[in-house]
């Protein structure tokens, strides 16, 4: 009888053991300083839906010269503040978007600029707002531009190659000439050897509009706009403008403040914001952050909260679906978010959608993580100018419902607006049949869904914003090969095989058993 007494209460006393144990290896700090202040996060930018354009400067130059082969705007290569229409569709078959609406027309105006919604009008006047009006600034609400020249006139969807005051009827040309073939046609238009007005230079310069919505300036040889006019004609304008102060891509609005005048072969590329190329066969090149990247400290101790990275304190700033981040929300669920207009404390449920948390977000591996019970956040940056670089690392993540390792997982930002995901290994996640993978701008137009099957094992996923310039991409990271470690300190070994965690945690339960049998043995004793 007495046997079986010691038995039982060997059991209970293990049993207690074995229940508080657990809670023993959830790792709690007081370490609060890189808490930051979850209720004043500075807003970078505000997301704004719509269609616009990323400038690239010194794009490769490609003169296409059709002086000679191109069709002659004969009315408006004679007239000064005239218009000449072309029709897109009529010559060519094909319609032209710019900022979301699609256009059969596109109206050539003599001072250096075209415009979209005047296609019909015949007449659009100076681009200056010549008169008693101030010369106009990109961006401008043009609706309500009038004058005692032009009452009506509307300049919203507009192109400024070079607006400035030319005259071509003193002297010059301007053709346009339609290319290849769908879904690749494109239209030049070239002011060539076009007359400044009073001022002796000649300006020749061409733009191109491609069938994806893209544009092209190309500047063959500008020498000095505006040299010769008075104090109250500011410089040449240079951009695109939608006409709503929101969306639009202002080059300069001062062309010899930027060039000091003359420029030969300069090309400035436009490229029409548009969804990202996923390519889910990606090269998988693992870079491990715990030895040199920054330990998000006050992040990895926490459940459904986000930290802050800054981009600028780099050096650079991160530009995702055509708007320019300076900072990066990083959640705890395994996420990121750049305008932090919704709750990052939570987790992505689907893409696409259009709520709050969706809006320009990177969903690396969303899921209810709990890095309070297990995990840690590391994040790099490296490279130099234009390869600069941020790699954010998920290391060992924690699942919240089963308390069950996740796995490793990463994300690498490229200067360039590309993305590229990598899974060293996700073995299961609780309350889904798989985590949510991809990228949303949150308008239920632009994104990329990925749809895993479980485990992700060295699987790489990459998304590229410009499939044409893929190759100027370099994704490789140089980050420091790792310290040696301590002579018996086997924790941070980067051969795959970990440590034991919570050795000493350990030691106390070994500790406890020990004290366990010590009184089963005194029971015994006192039995006989």
């Amino acid at each position: 009888m007495a046997k079986k007494k010691e038995i039982l209460l060997m059991v209970i006393l293990f049993a207690i053991v074995l229940a508080t144990f657990p809670l023993s290896l959830v790792e709690i700090s007081d370490d609060k300083s890189n808490e930051v202040n979850k209720d004043n996060h500075i807003k970078t930018s505000e997301w704004v839906p719509g269609f616009n354009y990323t400038i690239i400067d010194n794009y490769p130059y490609s003169w296409i010269e059709i002086n000679e082969t191109g069709t002659l705007l004969a009315y408006v290569s004679n007239e000064d503040d005239d218009a000449e229409s072309i029709n897109i569709t009529a010559e060519d078959g094909w319609e032209f978007t710019f900022y979301g609406t699609s256009y059969t027309n596109i109206t050539v105006d003599t001072n250096g600029w075209m415009t979209f919604q005047n296609a019909n009008d015949g007449w659009t006047y100076n681009f200056d707002g010549q008169g008693s009006y101030d010369w106009r600034d990109i961006p401008q609400n043009c609706s309500d531009w009038s004058d005692s020249y032009d009452n009506n006139r509307n300049h919203n969807d507009t192109v400024c190659l070079l607006a400035t005051d030319l005259i071509p009827s003193d002297y010059g040309q301007i053709f346009y000439e339609f290319f290849g073939n769908a879904p690749n046609r494109y239209l030049v238009i070239e002011y060539f050897e076009v007359a400044e007005i009073n001022a002796e230079s000649y300006l020749t310069m061409e733009a191109i509009f491609y069938e994806n919505g893209d544009i092209k300036f190309q500047y063959k040889n500008i020498t000095d706009p505006m040299s010769g006019m008075g104090w109250d004609y500011p410089d040449a304008k240079v951009g695109l403008v939608h006409g709503d102060l929101i969306n639009y891509s202002n080059y300069t609005n001062d062309w010899n403040a930027a060039f000091g005048g003359a420029v030969n072969e300069l090309a400035v590329y436009f490229r029409l914001n548009r969804n990202y190329t996923m390519d889910t066969n990606a090269d998988y090149n693992w870079y491990e952050l715990r030895r040199d990247g920054t330990h998000m400290t006050w992040l990895s101790n926490e459940d459904d909260e986000y930290d802050i990275i800054n981009f600028t304190g780099q050096g650079w700033n991160f530009t995702f679906y055509d708007t320019e981040y300076t900072n990066i929300s990083v959640s705890s669920n395994g996420w990121m978010s750049f305008p932090n207009l919704g709750d990052t404390r939570n987790w992505i449920v689907d893409i696409p959608n259009n709520i709050l948390e969706n809006q320009d977000c990177v969903s690396l591996l969303s899921a209810d993580l709990d890095l309070e019970t297990g995990g840690d956040v590391y994040y790099y940056f490296g490279g130099s100018s234009p390869n600069r670089y941020l790699i954010i690392e998920y290391y060992r993540a924690y699942d919240f419902d089963n308390e069950m390792l996740v796995g490793d997982f990463e994300v690498f930002f490229h200067e360039s607006g590309n993305i590229k995901f990598q899974y060293k290994l996700v073995t299961d996640i609780a309350y889904a049949d798989f985590p949510i993978i991809g990228l949303d701008h949150g308008d239920l137009t632009y994104y990329n869904n990925y749809a895993p099957t479980l485990p992700l094992t060295e699987k790489a996923i990459k998304f590229i914003i410009d499939a044409s310039a893929e190759d100027l991409v370099d994704f490789t990271a140089t980050i420091p090969p790792p310290a040696a470690a301590p002579s018996g300190d086997d924790d941070d070994d980067d051969d795959g095989e970990e440590a034991i965690p919570g050795f000493d945690l350990y030691l106390i339960l070994l500790s406890s058993i020990l004290a366990l049998i010590a009184v089963v043995k005194k029971l015994r004793k006192n039995n006989k």
